[in-house]
């Protein structure tokens, strides 16, 4: 199991469940065992199961699990350990799914959203024949392109009555 989860590219959590159903299940007694039997580091597994303890909250704000990187998990650890875990929750919980990690760090830190100025540039492609969108926020864009076929949709479809 450990060989296709690695093959696929799990992200942490996923990883850190794994490590954990082991452990919760008696089949090894340690990480360090753990970690010695699947050839990888102590650290790997310690970090692994660090990140799918991280509140359900902080999981919900991440929203697709292969975006929280182990140095993020890290990172988000120590603002639990400075702020505290209930506050780190009531922080979490008012997040919305998908926030760049950047800036679920900073509103865990702050009880603040960071505003984010969204510049978005659209251009004529090449022949013609396709719009070309640019934007430092794509990977938030492309989460919307049925919203933004249905805008455009909207907005060349003859009006009503003529």
């Amino acid at each position: 199991m450990y060989k296709k989860l690695a093959a696929v590219g799990a992200p942490p959590a996923t990883f850190g469940r794994f490590h954990l159903s082991l452990l919760e299940r008696g089949l090894w007694t340690s990480q360090t065992r753990l970690a010695r039997d699947l050839g990888v580091s102590t650290a790997m597994v310690s970090r692994a199961i660090a990140a799918a303890n991280l509140p359900a909250e902080i999981h919900t704000a991440i929203g697709d699990p292969g975006r929280l990187s182990y140095k993020a998990v890290r990172r988000i650890a120590l603002i639990i350990e400075s702020i505290g875990l209930d506050i780190a929750r009531e922080r979490a919980a008012i997040i919305p799914s998908g926030t760049p990690v950047s800036d679920i760090e900073s509103a865990l830190l702050t009880g603040k959203l960071p505003h984010r100025s969204i510049d978005v540039r659209v251009r004529v492609g090449k022949g013609n024949k396709h719009l070309v969108v640019e934007s430092a926020c794509l990977e938030d864009l492309i989460l919307r392109i049925p919203q933004l076929e249905q805008l455009i949709q909207a907005m060349i479809s003859p009006p009503i009555g003529r």
